[in-house]
């Protein structure tokens, strides 16, 4: 009777949907990360709207908060059709540097820079990564096609920075 019941059990739990991708694979991973970077873009491009009127500062923030929240709904509309959960609000690291930037008093511009490019650095090493080498291949095709626009933005941000080194 336990053997029978067991089969049973093990059979119904073979039978039950599994979702498309595990929570822990690889695409779930990128996901996340592609998701809660894209978060920290728009989010720290919005503090910077807030806390100054420099130009070349308020000009990249907006670009940054255009390209970042197009790539994000994309995401999430993939996502959604593969059965991958999106996160919807910062990881601990992400906050805290968005924490940061939001109390930061005085010159807003540098420390904003220092955490973009950093943000667009990781950004670009996650997303060559996962065009090269990820398993679904709608979203290998979106990480492709983002990719410029990150690499854009990476430049925009090392010339602000150069600017603020040499002024």
């Amino acid at each position: 009777m336990k053997r029978a019941l067991l089969a049973a059990v093990v059979t119904c739990a073979f039978a039950l949907p599994l979702p498309a991708i595990a929570a822990d694979s690889a695409t779930a991973k990128f996901v996340k990360n592609a998701a809660i970077g894209g978060m920290f873009e728009v989010q720290s491009s919005k503090a910077a709207l807030s806390k100054t009127h420099d130009p070349k500062i308020t000009g990249l923030a907006n670009m940054l908060i255009k390209d970042h929240t197009a790539a994000n709904q994309k995401l999430t509309e993939i996502a959604g059709k593969e059965s991958i959960s999106v996160p919807l609000q910062l990881d601990a690291k992400h906050q805290g540097q968005l924490d940061t930037l939001r109390e930061t008093k005085g010159s807003f511009a540098q420390p904003f820079i220092q955490m973009q490019r950093s943000a667009h650095e990781e950004a670009i090493m996650l997303f060559e990564r996962y065009a090269d080498h990820g398993e679904d291949p709608t979203l290998k095709a979106f990480a492709r096609k983002t990719l410029p626009t990150l690499k854009k933005h990476l430049a925009a941000i090392r010339k602000i920075y150069q600017e603020m080194k040499s002024g």
